[in-house]
């Protein structure tokens, strides 16, 4: 007699990765370790936090932060910007991501540099209303916002 497979079965969970693997993570994501790096092609920003040994994984866009999780190897939202207050005390341990306003304003609040608030405050009504912000505007922000969180003239030229 054939068996039936139970449809309601769960799939068995993924092979956690190998030490190779986690290896190799931590070998590709070097430049991200204690810091943000900025990926120039996505703007994704990527953090290996060195202490606990979890990447985090930053989307601007969406708001939405998602750690590594090793033993499937796949990734999981931890933190969205819809809903704040939840695990809100990730970044209590992570610094905000230089691509976030806020990170910015942060940073500001802790320097000497005065922030450009009308290319702030042009950048967030343009992208609020959906609004098309005008060339010569958008350059001048975008070079200022890259020279302040040092990204590189590859992820300027995305950017732009």
């Amino acid at each position: 007699a054939a068996s039936v497979a139970d449809p309601l079965a769960l799939p068995p969970p993924p092979e956690p990765p190998s030490a190779r693997e986690l290896q190799t993570m931590r070998r590709v994501f070097s430049n991200a370790k204690d810091r943000w790096q900025i990926d120039a092609a996505s703007l994704k920003c990527f953090y290996l936090h060195s202490e606990s040994g979890y990447l985090y994984i930053w989307n601007q866009p969406t708001g939405i932060l998602y750690e590594y999780e090793q033993s499937t190897g796949q990734c999981q939202t931890v933190w969205s910007s819809a809903v704040p207050q939840l695990n809100a005390e990730l970044w209590t341990v992570l610094p905000l991501p230089p691509t976030d306003p806020a990170s910015f304003q942060a940073s500001c609040a802790n320097s000497e540099i005065l922030p450009n608030i009308d290319v702030y405050l042009v950048l967030t009504v343009a992208h609020e209303s959906g609004r098309q912000v005008p060339k010569d505007v958008l350059d001048v922000a975008v070079n200022d916002f890259c020279t302040r969180t040092a990204v590189e003239d590859e992820g300027r030229k995305a950017v732009l």
